[in-house]
């Protein structure tokens, strides 16, 4: 049956009764309107266009701040959006930023002030096709201002910090500055987002890109990327370690012999690094010493457990440990019945979260899907109360412009909320099915309160 011939009345009908049998349970399992260590729910947030979201971050009142990349609302091809939520995962208030092009969001982060900063590139504004956007809000989310840097050419912000002196350290590519090539980019600004200084960084025609970037505990930077061969289409992984005013310190390149690539580097607390990303189809875990020597490395799922996995996110713990995310495809039985002649890359794939200790051991695996979707994750952070936040993506089996945000809120041991993991992407589907001009309608629904 097309999704326009469902019946509305139908599609209410099994709304009311699924809403009810949710929220049921997460009474049983005391997942009330009080925060507590067990604390366990499933959000899904969309429109008719895909959505699709990079980072999430806890905020100072145990709430939770959100930006996601929107074609659905807004004035352009894709647009900036901003969204408040509880600490139960409901909305509070929400914010669009974009002109008539696209505009789209790799970073957010609650200010000192309480504000929020947000990184990505506008094609709307600036000088080039895309450029590098910095935008400062205040904590209700009203811009207080906003920047754009770049040239003629693509430049893009992938990721902002807070530095200690109330400035914003950026981490980028431009293909703008530099050797020609799409180079790696770090700029500096102060608190009103003037630019202090601006670092470019090259390997001889090659492609660099500059993932994310900390402040280190001597005031310096350090920044992770990856470095591709257009010859020969090798990725290796790029470490770079920059002084107080970006000069490099020093360097280290990570090559397997493999297509590898760091999506996040991580300052530890005992004065070294670690890295997660893909090597190739696999993830791989990498940790260093504060000069960026190898202590130990792991891939976490191996290719008789999973077709590929990606590991696209960590933060270090309370107790000194680890929490990743990422995604992967697994082989199973129900693929060789019902799809088997789809691409082997798209082997129903399943969001993770794995704790390790500090030695990078597996402590337990978690792992997220849902009823007639696929899932991928791509941030995580542990929360006040122990527990886990994690931010992804949600995509009907075979529908490739139908994906949504999802978040997931786990306790301290990973578990979630059973039947809104599982049933959260149909219910989204169903509202969306009954009301395309209701935007108000649609966002209050599909939260599975």
């Amino acid at each position: 049956m097309s999704p326009k011939h469902v019946h509305p009345f139908l599609l209410a009908i099994a709304i009311v009764i699924t809403l009810s049998v949710i929220n049921n349970l997460a009474r049983s399992e005391g997942a009330g309107n009080t925060l507590t260590s067990e604390n366990r729910w499933v959000k899904v947030f969309g429109g008719n266009e895909p959505e699709l979201s990079y980072r999430i971050r806890q905020t100072n009142d145990e709430g939770y701040i959100l930006v996601v990349g929107t074609p659905s609302y807004g004035a352009g091809e894709d647009d900036i959006w901003l969204i408040k939520l509880d600490g139960n995962g409901r909305k509070e208030w929400d914010r669009l930023f974009g002109g008539k092009n696209s505009d789209f969001p790799f970073c957010v982060e609650q200010t000192s002030d309480g504000g929020y900063i947000i990184a990505g590139f506008t094609g709307s504004y600036g000088h080039g096709s895309l450029d590098a956007w910095l935008i400062k809000t205040d904590e209700r989310g009203n811009e207080v201002w906003n920047k754009t840097f770049g040239g003629e050419k693509k430049d893009r912000a992938l990721w902002v910090e807070q530095t200690r002196d109330g400035g914003y350290i950026i981490a980028g590519d431009t293909m703008s500055f530099g050797d020609g090539k799409n180079n790696g980019w770090v700029i500096k600004v102060d608190d009103n987002g003037k630019e202090e200084w601006n670092k470019t960084f090259d390997e001889k025609g090659k492609i660099v890109v500059l993932n994310c970037i900390h402040q280190t505990k001597d005031g310096g930077y350090i920044a992770g990327g990856g470095i591709l061969d257009p010859e020969s289409h090798n990725l290796s992984a790029l470490l770079i370690k920059l002084s107080t005013d970006g000069k490099e310190e020093w360097k280290r390149v990570y090559n397997y012999s493999d297509y590898i690539n760091i999506y996040r580097i991580l300052p530890t607390s005992d004065g070294g690094y670690i890295m997660v990303g893909a090597k190739y189809i696999h993830d791989i875990i990498i940790k260093t010493d504060e000069n960026g020597d190898i202590e130990w490395s792991r891939t976490l799922f191996n290719e008789d457990k999973a077709v590929y996995s990606i590991a696209t996110a960590i933060e270090q713990t309370s107790d000194g440990g680890y929490i990743v995310t990422g995604w992967r495809g697994d082989k199973t039985w129900i693929y060789y019945i019902i799809f088997p002649f789809i691409n082997p890359h798209h082997y129903f794939p399943k969001a993770w979260i794995v704790k390790l200790d500090k030695d990078g051991n597996k402590e337990w695996i978690s792992t997220f899907f849902g009823i007639g979707y696929w899932m991928w994750s791509f941030d995580v952070q542990q929360t006040i109360d122990g527990g886990y936040i994690v931010c992804g993506m949600v995509e009907r089996y075979n529908c490739w412009n139908e994906s949504d945000v999802v978040l997931i809120k786990t306790d301290s041991e990973g578990r979630t909320n059973f039947l809104q993991l599982r049933l959260c992407g149909i219910i989204h589907w169903f509202v969306k099915q009954m009301s395309t001009s209701d935007v108000t309608s649609l966002k209050s629904i599909c939260l599975c309160r």
